[in-house]
């Protein structure tokens, strides 16, 4: 007898099918199937599609990861843990519609039957990213492809994937990368999305200032994407230049966030997969002290960009990846970069709105995109996109704001530039005054930190930073890990320290 392979998504503990009845309120699809079963008798009953969960009368299968097979042209397979049941259809047509809806939640095989790969385009510790044509249609499509023997510690990597296949299989916006289907064969797992061609925005951004009409339409495009992740009620957690990428070189409004590795299901008391986790230069104060967060460590993110493109610098200036570690954990941003700049009041005040320290100030998604900046742009009403979906909301969903909508309808005028570094705190004087007090500690600190690198896919073996390119290339510290040195004083072994590990995708986890 031949026994189906295991699949790397198989769990053991779960089963194939699940005895509880669902109701049928918004199905995707529905009609009759029938199950044919091992003695060969068949059994014709009604089924539907909704919430990922295929259902009949008093029983359902969680199709997330779900091995997918057609068989016979009329029907398909469903495999869990080494457990099948066979569907059929009563025609091509109709197992064609099925099969294209359920394949959104399975596993597929025989990758290369339905592409063709291209060429590399990308490749990090895990993974390699291919470019690759569909055979039926020649369309080309960015596929990822994982190497299961180099996953170092299942318990670990095989939920992080799940998760992230998980989240991305829930994205449908113009701003966020579309996840199209999954494959698996004995030693890949197959990850088709849609091909980028414009490439990653850090290449445009490197070095340049852009006017701010040009600026304001990157960000409104960014803004709305991060809006919508959030409603969906998902942190990205890793929101950089790297991980935006262009449709088309030719228009750098037209950017996509990618790169779902880091993200995760919001939660209120702060119980993630990886709590420490971004790229240092980009990630919000709050998350690299240890402190509960949500949604606004991605607002926070999203200020860095707009700093670094209305100046061509980075916030945190620093010579060293240690600097910019402490300067990023302090939040001591450069703000004085910012006089420099011909910029509006308006932008001064969303750009020090975004990068608040204090979470709790910071303008969220929502009330960011309806700042006065945005709506006195000439051509505001073209990049209000009619488009964007006015998905559903939960309150419950987004941070609170105090304050901030007052602060909003409040005259822009009457703040000058020249205050602008005292915008960007609620703290007192005296807060602030502690906080240069510990800043020579902290480069101490940071002195204590040891990196070790461990695997790095680029030429590069350092993080390059210098005076005349400060933003941080992170794509360059594929994984690191940092660790504090051992301290004799019992006093010193209770200060904070930070423990990081990468990822495939050049970005920093960091676990305490």
């Amino acid at each position: 007898m031949n026994l189906t392979k295991v699949s790397f998504f198989d769990d053991p503990k779960q089963n194939l099918w699940i005895k509880e009845v669902i109701q049928a309120s918004d199905p995707i699809i529905s009609g009759t199937l029938i199950k044919n079963s091992k003695l060969g008798i068949k059994k014709e009953s009604n089924y539907f599609l909704q919430d990922g969960k295929l259902a009949c009368s008093q029983k359902y299968i969680d199709l997330q990861n779900v091995t997918l097979e057609k068989i016979k042209n009329i029907g398909f397979k469903l495999t869990k843990n080494r457990k099948s049941v066979e569907l059929l259809s009563h025609n091509e047509q109709a197992q064609g519609m099925w099969y294209n809806y359920l394949k959104q939640f399975c596993i597929q095989k025989g990758f290369n039957n339905v592409y063709s790969i291209n060429k590399l385009i990308g490749k990090g510790n895990f993974a390699k990213v291919y470019s690759a044509q569909k055979k039926s249609d020649q369309q080309v499509y960015a596929v990822k492809a994982f190497d299961k023997l180099k996953f170092q510690d299942i318990r670990v990597d095989k939920p992080a994937l799940i998760k992230e296949l998980s989240i991305m299989r829930k994205m449908d916006f113009f701003g966020v990368i579309k996840l199209y289907e999954v494959f698996e064969n004995d030693n890949y797992i197959f990850v088709v999305c849609e091909f980028l061609e414009g490439g990653e925005l850090f290449n445009q951004m490197k070095g340049k200032a852009y006017d701010e009409k040009t600026v304001a339409i990157i960000m409104y495009r960014i803004l709305q994407s991060i809006d919508y992740i959030h409603s969906l009620g998902v942190l990205h957690r890793d929101i950089k230049p790297e991980n935006l990428i262009l449709r088309s070189k030719k228009e750098m409004s037209d950017v996509v966030i990618a790169d779902f590795g880091l993200a995760d299901y919001y939660n209120v008391e702060g119980n993630y997969m990886f709590k420490r986790c971004g790229t240092p230069g980009y990630v919000a104060p709050e998350l690299l002290q240890d402190k509960i967060y949500d949604y606004k460590i991605d607002i926070f993110s999203a200020g860095v960009l707009m700093f670094i493109m209305l100046t061509g610098q980075s916030p945190f200036k620093a010579k060293s990846y240690d600097e910019i570690v402490m300067k990023n954990y302090h939040c001591q941003i450069e703000f004085n970069l910012i006089k420099n700049q011909p910029l509006s009041e308006e932008a001064v005040h969303l750009l020090t709105s975004l990068l608040e320290k204090n979470p709790d100030m910071r303008i969220n998604s929502e009330l960011a995109l309806q700042h006065p900046w945005f709506q006195k742009q000439p051509d505001y009403k073209l990049f209000l996109a009619d488009t964007y979906p006015r998905h559903k909301k939960n309150s419950q969903l987004y941070a609170k704001t105090p304050l901030m909508g007052q602060e909003l309808n409040q005259s822009l005028t009457s703040t000058p530039i020249s205050l602008t570094p005292q915008m960007r705190s609620k703290s007192n004087t005296a807060d602030i005054q502690r906080e240069e007090q510990h800043s020579s500690n902290s480069r101490q600190q940071s002195q204590s930190l040891k990196v070790q690198k461990q695997e790095c896919i680029s030429e590069e073996n350092d993080y390059n930073v210098n005076e005349e390119d400060d933003i941080p290339h992170s794509n360059q510290i594929k994984m690191y890990q940092i660790q504090p040195k051992l301290k004799k004083n019992q006093e010193e072994i209770h200060q904070k320290s930070i423990v990081e590990t990468g990822n495939n995708k050049g970005s920093l986890q960091f676990k305490v």
